[in-house]
């Protein structure tokens, strides 16, 4: 696992105060014969804390790098959890506090396209860390 730590003295930031983030990497082997570093997205998590919230964000790829599973939550007042799962790219299930919503609105479709273009531009952090 590779991991990249934003403001790792905890120093605080201007009109923010207290802020963090960890952003963890888990990887493996591609193809070995054609690519012997460990190059496969398997997993990324996110740990954010501020002053006022804490905020965790899960993305799971499969064995193509697709993304397969999403999740956030934030400790908000009352806390707040987002599950997505997709299969060839579209979204097939969505859950909000646990409770499963339609995934054929305006809203699930915008949400999971964010979902979607965050955990590309997680991968793309990934593998520019491997360069």
């Amino acid at each position: 696992r590779n991991e990249l730590v934003v403001n790792q003295r905890d120093n605080p930031w201007p009109a923010v105060g207290t802020y963090r983030r960890v952003i963890t990497f888990y990887y493996t082997y591609g193809d070995r014969e054609k690519d012997p570093y460990p190059s496969r997205l398997l997993k990324v998590t996110v740990f954010t804390n501020r002053s006022d919230q804490q905020e965790f964000e899960s993305y799971t790829f499969n064995r193509h790098e697709q993304l397969i599973f999403a999740q956030s939550r934030t400790d908000d007042e009352p806390p707040a959890e987002q599950t997505y799962y997709f299969a060839a790219n579209r979204l097939i299930g969505r859950w909000n506090k646990g409770e499963k919503v339609s995934v054929n609105t305006v809203d699930a479709n915008s949400n999971s396209a964010s979902v979607r273009s965050t955990a590309g531009k997680l991968d793309n952090v990934f593998r520019a860390s491997l360069d």
